[in-house]
This record gives structure tokens, sequence and C-alpha cells, in this order.
């Protein structure tokens, strides 16, 4: 309902990821830089270097903490079991800390550095993270998922997703289900798995239209799949999911079977209400409501 601001000297107004550890709500991680690397020398509107913390929800940060050459964070994981474990995925790679994000270290993915665009935990010691090799790495510029077993220490690259992926963002539900948002060519696939992110399935929403409006699944990138990507999983029932793009917000109920529109970038829409264009992140609260991130600001849904 009211909002007030907590990083006004941090010393950089551009952020790409925030954390909050799940043992101590006042204990938050942020990273800095924009993770979209426009501007001048492709820097990003907004770089930063390294990862703040705050013990008081924000009221005092520490100092940064450096990641290798790293100039933008992506994402940020406290693990939810053992807050020791800070995973941080940056444009040079992943990066882990055993202290409480006191020092981090590069965690190797097929031995090459390739930036990391979201982490999520996938049930016990499993996580799964999206990665977009840069461009002259072997095999090309392509999306890829990995997973770990051991808490983050060692990954493996997943199976059963295309090889023609661009850039993918991940989001994990009950049950060790998860779900991915990938950028394909001029349109976008869904994938999803059952198994901790080892394995994927295609959703094939090429095929769908949504229920409730003449429109291809596909097209909920719009032409900007590299910049708006949005996953989020319902806390307790891992069949509703919702997605969001360019211009427009979905749902699935039914573990993706089908998808329901539920928003429109129209403010004059008489059929659904209004969420602004541009979607990048969204969060339940305690009371079960959506908090959707857009370049038009926060949207809520009760």
């Amino acid at each position: 309902a009211s909002w007030s601001p907590k990083t006004e000297s941090v010393g950089s107004l551009g952020c790409g990821a925030l954390a909050m550890d799940p043992f101590d709500a006042d204990t938050l991680y942020l990273g800095l830089g924009d993770p979209h690397l426009t501007g001048y020398l492709g820097l990003g509107t907004a770089p930063g270097l390294g990862v703040l913390k705050t013990t008081d929800g924000g009221t005092h940060w520490s100092g940064p903490v450096l990641l290798g050459a790293s100039t933008n964070i992506r994402s940020l994981l406290v693990n939810i079991f053992n807050n020791d474990i800070v995973m941080a995925g940056t444009d040079k790679g992943l990066f882990r800390s055993t202290d409480e994000g006191a020092s981090y270290q590069s965690v190797s993915l097929d031995g090459v550095e390739q930036p990391v665009w979201s982490l999520a935990w996938a049930g016990g010691p499993n996580f799964a993270l999206s990665s977009k090799p840069p461009s002259g790495l072997a095999g090309g510029v392509k999306g890829r998922i990995y997973y770990s077993t051991d808490q983050g220490a060692t990954w493996t690259q997943a199976t059963g997703y295309a090889d023609d992926l661009g850039r993918i963002t991940l989001a994990a539900g009950a049950q060790h289900i998860l779900y991915a948002l990938a950028e394909r060519d001029d349109s976008a696939e869904i994938y999803k798995s059952t198994d901790s992110g080892q394995t994927w399935t295609s959703l094939n929403i090429a095929t769908k239209e949504y229920t409730n409006h003449e429109e291809s699944v596909d097209k909920i990138l719009g032409n900007q799949g590299d910049y708006n990507q949005m996953v989020i999983v319902h806390p307790t029932n891992p069949n509703t999911a919702y997605f969001g793009g360019q211009r427009r917000l979905i749902k699935t109920t039914n573990g993706g079977a089908s998808f329901s529109l539920v928003s429109s970038d129209n403010p004059d829409s008489a059929l659904f209400d209004y969420v602004h264009a541009d979607i990048h992140c969204a969060a339940f609260t305690d009371n079960g409501s959506l908090l959707v991130g857009t370049d038009g600001g926060i949207f809520k849904s009760t």
C-alpha cells in the first residue's frame, strides 16, 4: 500500500536482484547493476559492482562484496535450509558464498564463463539455473538450463529442452516442479520439469490459444524476449503459475495444459484489468496477494 526508499545512498541506482534470508526477513542481499547491457559501451544504463547486505531491513547497508569482474547481477538466492549459502547469477557467471555473503567463489558451468539469468530452489539440496552463453562460445549463443544436487557446489546440464533458445527464466513450486519461459526466435516456449530441473518437457504453447482470448500463447514475449520475462509459481499449488512478457500477464491453473490471459496493457480495456507493459518480476505476499513489477510500476492482485 505504501513504499519508502531504502537505497538512496548505496552508490548505484542500478539494481538487478534482491533476495531475502528465509530465516530473517530483515536480512536482504542486493545485487547491483542493470542486467540489460544497453547504454554507454554496452555496460547497461546503470552498471554496478557487487552485492550489498543489510541486517536491519534496509536501513543500513554493507559495502559491496565484488564478484569477479561482473558489472551486473541478474539473480540472487539464499538457501532455504542453510542460509550460509548464497548464490548469485551475474554477467560473468555463477558465484556462491558459504559464509552468509562475506565472500563469494566462482562456480564452473561446463568449464566456460556463462552469464546466468535465473536461479531456483528445486527442493532439498536441488537447485536449477538458466544461462545464456556469450557470442563466440562453441555451440553458439543458446540458452541453457543446469541443475545441482549438492547445494549448488557443482552443476550438470539438463535435458529435454530445445537447442535454439535464447534467454530463459526459471521458477520453482512445490513437489519438485519447475517452469521455464524461454525466448525462441520471435516467439516463446514454456517448459516444465517434475524432477527438480533435471529433465524438461515442452508445453507446446505454439499450438495453444488463451482460453479467454484469441491469440497464440507463444506471442507472450512480443519482440522483446531478451528484455521482459517473468515466471512465478503459486507457493502451495504447483499447478498454478503466472508468466509475464512484453504485453501479456497469463496464468495456468492446470499445470500448463491451458492458459488464460489475466491482464491488458491497455488501461481502457473493458475485458481485463490493466497491468503496464514490460513485465520483469513478481512475488507473493504472506496473505496470498500477487505483486507484479513492470516498467510502469508495481501492480497488485488480491
